[in-house]
């Protein structure tokens, strides 16, 4: 018996960066979905920056749906909540892009030394306890009977599974972390890859096929905090790393691709 099919979806991204406004832009002109933008201060003007450049895409401004606040606190988080029940009662989060996990740390944070009780705490709000609490919060708008459609008109092809990508960096492999020098840093990323794949156990029983959750390396960008010997082709540009990014996600299988973290070029990140 086939399954019944879910509307149409959207997406969410959070939160404020040059890589969201990228990732919030890519969707308003590739995909059909309502994009919800979520995350970040009234002075930035972040919805004018996403819609920059998207004056040929009809409908644009109407499907983007700006929120303030930050995500990774518990009150944002359920905000969101809400603000979803309210303004999309009868669609399901079609694919969630989680920017939390990038680092936080200044460049003083370099060793043991540097680091305070306080900084650590700050970025383990701002990493594990952010992504746990959006996790908490709006698991809840993931299909658990339903596939989506999937569209023949999209640029961007989506498949009928749920999506909800965390961004980490190559610093949450442990196997790979031969000259750490961020401690706190390279420790939250593990956690939160650790949070990944627990999170998707549980989609597994809950959505069985319907929603996954998966982690990408969208490479380094240039403002980024860089590891001793980083290879410089790992270096993208916001909109590169967009296109190569949900290449990965909207085409890998869903069995493959879950619990697991990804590169832009769809290679895998051992833990």
């Amino acid at each position: 018996m086939a399954q019944p099919l879910a509307r149409q979806g959207l997406a969410l991204v959070a939160l404020h960066s040059n890589l969201g406004i990228a990732f919030a832009r890519y969707l308003l002109k590739n995909t059909s979905l309502p994009v919800v933008f979520a995350g970040g201060n009234p002075k930035y003007k972040t919805k004018e920056m996403v819609l920059e450049r998207l004056s040929d895409i009809e409908g644009a401004p109407s499907r983007l749906h700006y929120m303030y606040g930050d995500p990774a606190q518990r009150k944002n988080a359920w905000d969101i909540r809400q603000y979803l029940r309210q303004n999309f009662p009868q669609q399901s989060i079609r694919l969630l892009i989680a920017l939390r996990g990038s680092s936080t740390f200044k460049s003083r944070y370099t060793n043991f030394s540097g680091v305070t009780h306080q900084s650590i705490l700050r970025h383990y709000q701002r990493t594990v306890i952010g992504h746990e609490l959006l996790m908490n919060g709006l698991n809840g708008f993931l299909p658990t009977t339903e596939a989506f459609e999937v569209s023949e008109t999209d640029n961007c092809k989506f498949p009928a599974h749920a999506i909800w990508a965390l961004r980490l960096g190559r610093r949450a492999s442990i196997s790979q972390n031969t000259a750490s020098v961020l401690p706190t840093d390279h420790a939250a990323s593990a956690a939160t890859l650790q949070l990944t794949k627990s999170f998707d156990n549980f989609l597994r029983r809950r959505c069985k096929g319907n929603a996954i959750s998966v982690a990408f390396h969208p490479g380094t960008k240039g403002t980024s905090v860089r590891n001793p010997g980083f290879d410089p082709e790992d270096v993208l540009s916001e909109d590169e790393a967009v296109e190569k990014i949900m290449k990965v996600l909207t085409t890998m299988p869903a069995e493959q691709a879950r619990g697991r973290l990804w590169d832009y070029n769809g290679e895998e990140i051992l833990p």
